[in-house]
């Protein structure tokens, strides 16, 4: 028998195991302010909803106009971050122009975003991830 010690750490003759995917926390870090973005744009659109019943035309208008390029941005900012193509980016940010349709298409997306986070080991909340140094 060998002289041993039973306190080290045991060996194996197998080969180190590299990660089969890499995190790139820089670009999960972009796909949750992405996210927030999105999901912020998207309840300013529910809230402009009901401002709009209650103020004028003129400011009702201006309101939804503003919401809407928030919506634009923010659907080409996470598309953009989840690896879309341009083509893509140009057709959300088309839709973000059709009322319902809109909100269906950034809430989709807001799930995408979701999918790829918690697949990177982030933590989603109802308003999204938080942005972070490690990926542990």
């Amino acid at each position: 028998m060998k002289n041993q010690n039973p306190y080290a750490a045991p060996q194996a003759d197998v080969a180190d195991v590299v990660q089969a995917e890499a995190v790139d926390i820089r670009r999960m870090n972009r796909v949750a302010s992405a996210q927030k973005f999105v999901i912020y744009s998207l309840l300013a659109a529910l809230a402009a909803t009901g401002i709009r019943s209650l103020v004028g035309s003129e400011v009702g208008l201006l309101l939804g106009v503003l919401v809407t390029i928030l919506m634009m941005v923010g659907a080409v900012r996470l598309d953009g971050a989840l690896n879309g193509s341009i083509l893509s980016r140009i057709l959300y940010a088309l839709t973000m122009l059709l009322p319902l349709i809109s909100l269906i298409i950034m809430f989709t997306l807001s799930l995408r975003a979701s999918k790829e986070l918690k697949a990177a080991g982030y933590k989603v909340g109802l308003l999204g991830a938080d942005a972070r140094s490690d990926p542990s």
